[in-house]
């Protein structure tokens, strides 16, 4: 019988263990966030605090690379957690405290979390694996993720179902807040990288700490790179429309329990969105290039369909002519019409991240060099996050910010196919130079002499 060290230091345990960590605290994080307005009637807080939690995770996310280099992903992760447990006390606490400047605090330290849960979350899925199931760790990972907004939606809708009320109960939050500290526990079963071992019993390729010189040098690289900059109109496009849906839509046209709703219908199609991708990143048998593509054109499809319904929603609300209707409840047949459009913008949701760290993972086989990208991915995803943050915050009308989420993502779908033409065109993500390198690396590694090439 295995003993429990030996588990641990398996790779899919600690896949498994980091993706319930997420799901406990990131994902709780972002089910409050998906109900709109933190949950709250109207709480312009909510919408300062998510653009202070973009931009301290944009600072931080291109360091967190050589942060998690350096301390390790247990370090990084359970420091990383306590901001989740925080950002939920803050909400449980604005009742009885009036406190707005306490949740922008706690989300501009959620930031700086936020980074340090998935930059060790994209090294796991690209680096624990072998070359034939990156898109099933890729997958696994947002499963779980995704989980919680089912978990959440359920909580939301059960413990608010006979309620009228715009905003979620105090029970609720409490109950948010006691997943995130067990989150902030689970941490400490993550090992360190070196400690970790394949199913196949090698160690994770992974160089050693150089210094911060040379590390702030490659970011700089990293988040420069040629092919980084042309994923970067997508990066930033695919994090700009939550905003809007989740306040313009699911917030402004329904009250409590039908967002409940939403929630549970949204991440149920992300879910979905995971086995999907799943299957069509790791077929074999298709070029990787082919692979890219089949998945660009089906985010292409369901976007233009979806966001097509969502303009046409957003421009006949009564509410443009000045009236403004009772928010739409679960048992109208109006709720029916309208709710297809935000659950396939949960499957958009998880397909777009999903080709995203796939993409990244394709660019290098060693694990350093993806936290280093996974850094800049993250850097330029919270800058589509804060800028249109900024603007929900500062009251701008939600046509516009509808308008603009739409145009922007046409223009990022351009980019994700440029990205997608430029993969190797064979079934092999690397090609024999780059193996041949590894085992190189290894081989020197293995006798403790220096290779002599950087």
């Amino acid at each position: 019988m295995p003993s429990l060290h030996g588990s641990l230091v398996n790779s899919h345990t600690q896949i498994l263990l980091l993706s319930v960590i997420i799901f406990l605290t990131f994902g709780m994080y972002i089910s409050i966030t998906n109900i709109g307005n933190g949950g709250q009637e109207s709480l312009q807080a909510a919408s300062y605090s998510n653009l202070a939690q973009n931009l301290t995770s944009m600072l931080s996310g291109p360091f967190m690379g050589g942060l998690v280099n350096y301390f390790g992903p247990r370090w990084t992760v359970l420091i990383s957690a306590v901001p989740f447990a925080l950002y939920t006390t803050s909400l449980l606490a604005y009742p009885y405290i009036q406190s707005g400047a306490f949740i922008i605090v706690a989300g501009a330290l959620l930031g700086v979390g936020s980074a340090g849960v998935w930059t060790p979350q994209g090294m796991f899925a690209n680096n624990y694996v072998g070359m034939r199931a990156k898109g099933a760790a890729i997958s696994f990972f947002f499963i779980i993720n995704a989980l919680s907004g089912v978990l959440a939606g359920a909580l939301v809708l059960g413990m608010n179902f006979k309620a009228e009320a715009t905003a979620i109960s105090t029970a609720t939050y409490a109950a948010f807040l006691g997943l995130g500290v067990a989150g902030i526990a689970l941490s400490l079963g993550l090992v360190d990288i070196t400690k970790v071992r394949l199913p196949d019993g090698s160690a994770v390729r992974v160089d050693k700490f150089v210094g911060w010189r040379t590390e702030l040098r490659d970011l700089l690289r990293a988040t420069v790179a040629p092919r980084i900059l042309v994923m970067a109109p997508f990066l930033v496009a695919s994090q700009w429309y939550s905003p809007y849906q989740f306040n313009g839509y699911n917030a402004y046209f329904f009250n409590v329990r039908s967002r409940g709703a939403n929630l549970l219908f949204y991440r149920l199609a992300s879910i979905a969105a995971a086995f999907v991708c799943r299957w069509l990143l790791d077929r074999t048998v298709w070029t990787v290039r082919r692979r890219g593509l089949v998945v660009w054109l089906l985010i292409t499809v369901l976007f233009v369909g979806s966001w097509a319904g969502g303009l046409y929603v957003q421009f006949t609300d009564p509410s443009v002519a000045g009236q403004r209707p009772p928010r739409i409840d679960i048992a109208t047949g109006r709720y029916w019409a309208l709710w297809p459009i935000f659950t396939i913008w949960g499957f958009i949701d998880i397909a777009n991240n999903a080709i995203i760290l796939w993409l990244i993972g394709c660019l290098s086989p060693q694990a350093n060099t993806v936290a280093l990208y996974i850094g800049a991915m993250i850097a330029w995803q919270s800058l589509g996050q804060a800028v249109p943050w900024a603007i929900d915050a500062s009251g701008v009308d939600y046509r516009v910010q509808c308008v603009i989420s739409a145009v922007l993502g046409v223009v990022g779908l351009g980019s994700l196919l440029v990205a997608s033409i430029q993969l190797p065109d064979r079934t092999e993500y690397f090609g024999q130079e780059s193996r041949l390198v590894i085992v190189r690396l290894e081989l020197f590694e293995r006798l403790n002499v220096d290779p002599g090439f950087n």
